[in-house]
């Protein structure tokens, strides 16, 4: 336990001072709390199998896109087990892929579809994430769960 409170202290001095929040890497709080909840109900899942590969933590983050995300944290399923460490790679994610909006606006939208589908997850050849989008919009609208 100590490990890992060390590793997350040592995580947080080593990003550099606002990060986390700037303009093109901005995502509202509403926005990733319902990725969260169509992903896990923001739980801390074990990582479980996913499309063939491990996805972990409650954003189920996947190792390549922890590694797009510039390997933040300790490891990659520290990082994603880590609420904090999760959210600053999505963010970074984000910054990444900005140039392919595709259909999407800069929005929750983008982000979700980025999220879900990965760097053409806003492309028309992606309609795999409207499902997934529909999901997290019926979570912003209602203020509900997904379900």
């Amino acid at each position: 336990m100590s490990r890992m409170v060390y590793a997350v202290v040592l995580f947080m001095i080593q990003m550099p001072t606002g990060a986390i929040r700037n303009s093109s890497a901005d995502i509202s709080d509403e926005c990733l709390h319902c990725i969260c909840m169509v992903e896990s109900d923001c739980k801390d899942p074990k990582c479980v199998m996913d499309l063939g590969s491990l996805s972990c933590g409650p954003y189920q983050i996947k190792d390549p896109y922890w590694i797009d995300c510039g390997k933040p944290g300790p490891s990659w399923k520290e990082c994603a087990s880590n609420k904090t460490c999760a959210e600053y790679c999505m963010r970074q994610y984000r910054i990444r892929y900005q140039n392919r909006i595709g259909r999407c606006s800069i929005n929750c939208e983008f982000q979700a579809r980025l999220h879900n589908g990965g760097p053409n997850g806003c492309t028309t050849r992606k309609n795999s994430t409207d499902v997934y989008w529909a999901k997290v919009k019926k979570c912003l609208e209602t203020g509900l769960p997904w379900r």
